[in-house]
């Protein structure tokens, strides 16, 4: 992949002067500047971006690609807002809270699909009966991969919602890797999915709020398009902009073996852990999220992570039982020495083993109902909704997971 962005903003003269934003004149970073003469307009691309983004879609079997500085949390609501205000929409309900936000601007009707198990994915047979039940839906709202790293059958989701006329829209934030190696699951772009997005500052080596989204051939990509902008700052940043671009060079170059790298260490790093009395790794769908569960040690995961920063490494998450790990190409031999010597540092506190599971319900509304949507973040998964019927089993289970450590927020 050539980088149009990148060489538009070596061509300018390094010398210029600046009468016009950002306000740092570029003593701060030359690359950060706005649409200047020479550069390109983000919401309306005709030059570099444009081509840039013609790149992306060809990595990730998209038919357009669109570059977001928001984070996917702005393409998970274009994508709720592509199926129509007032759209009936079948959704998974381990979405991220940005969809819910998304669906509350557009007063979308969503049909929720429960989770017996919040760190699982959605089955496939759930989708089915939830589309047999409303045939009329507009389309299926998934997430994949999930925050543990697993993930659902896009490719069956995909084929049932074109025999179906239904569009697959897919929170792929935690999968921008995945197009890149055959050794990770399948991608939304290459299972057949319709809309979804990628959080490329997740799991490539781009900066924070690197985010793209994706459409396929029956999406209309001007409707889209007026989707994302509604959302989107009309002043976008460069440096992530071009982040985005290298990022998606390097793993066109040299993915595939950087990935093939990154799986070895990781192996022999689950190696040198294994006989740690209490610690397990998890299943995952993708070896690049490494999820150990440590209640074998007596402690929980937020006890865990707290030892862990205190030497100086820093989880992704943790809930009651498990650290959530993220791995990238980024990741050096060294990092999972001292990841590995760390855990071997652990305290034995007893051992309380197994694994707690906490059920996402599908959010049927009633009386009396929940004021506000309590959501756990991270992940930023809504574990009651607004306007859910409100049950004491609820009422126990958020206290019990505030009780366990859980940071839990309500909006």
């Amino acid at each position: 992949m050539s980088t149009p962005v990148t060489d538009m903003l070596e061509g300018l003269k390094k010398d210029r002067v600046m009468f016009a934003m950002p306000g740092h004149k570029g003593r701060l970073d030359l690359t950060d500047i706005t649409e200047i003469d020479g550069a390109d307009n983000l919401l309306h691309p005709s030059g570099c971006i444009m081509e840039s983004q013609k790149m992306a879609a060809r990595l990730n079997s998209a038919a357009h690609a669109m570059y977001s500085t928001n984070g996917s949390s702005a393409c998970t609501s274009a994508m709720i807002g592509y199926f129509g205000r007032g759209a009936k929409v079948i959704a998974a309900r381990d979405f991220h809270i940005s969809a819910k936000n998304a669906m509350e601007l557009y007063g979308t009707r969503p049909v929720y699909v429960g989770l017996k198990d919040m760190c699982k994915p959605v089955r496939t047979e759930e989708i089915v009966q939830a589309i047999e039940e409303h045939p009329d839906a507009a389309g299926v709202y998934v997430t994949s991969p999930n925050y543990y790293g697993r993930c659902a059958d896009l490719t069956a989701l995909a084929a049932l919602c074109r025999r179906r006329g239904m569009l697959l829209a897919v929170d792929g934030a935690h999968g921008a890797h995945h197009p890149f190696s055959p050794l990770l699951p399948v991608s939304p772009g290459e299972a057949g999915a319709d809309l979804w997005c990628a959080s490329c500052h997740k799991t490539l080596p781009a900066k924070n709020q690197a985010a793209v989204l994706f459409c396929g051939d029956r999406v209309d990509e001007r409707r889209l398009k007026r989707r994302l902008a509604a959302v989107h700052t009309t002043s976008p940043s460069y440096p992530i902009l071009i982040s985005i671009e290298q990022a998606y060079d390097e793993m066109e170059q040299e993915g595939t073996a950087m990935t093939e790298k990154q799986q070895a260490m990781i192996g022999r790093f689950l190696e040198k852990i294994d006989g740690l009395p209490g610690i397990a790794a998890e299943q995952t769908d993708d070896f690049t999220r490494i999820v150990l569960n440590v209640s074998g040690r007596g402690l929980t995961g937020f006890e865990a992570e707290r030892h862990l920063s205190g030497a100086g490494i820093y989880a992704e998450a943790a809930d009651e039982d498990r650290l959530i790990l993220i791995s990238t190409v980024a990741d050096r031999e060294a990092d999972f020495a001292r990841l590995a010597g760390a855990l071997k540092e652990l305290p034995q506190a007893g051992g309380r083993g197994g694994r707690a599971v906490y059920a996402l319900e599908k959010g049927e509304a009633g009386e009396p109902s929940w004021e506000q949507t309590v959501f756990a973040y991270p992940p930023g998964v809504p574990i009651v909704l607004k306007g859910q019927r409100r049950t004491e089993k609820q009422e126990r289970m958020i206290a019990q997971m505030r009780n366990k450590g859980y940071n839990l927020l309500e909006w």
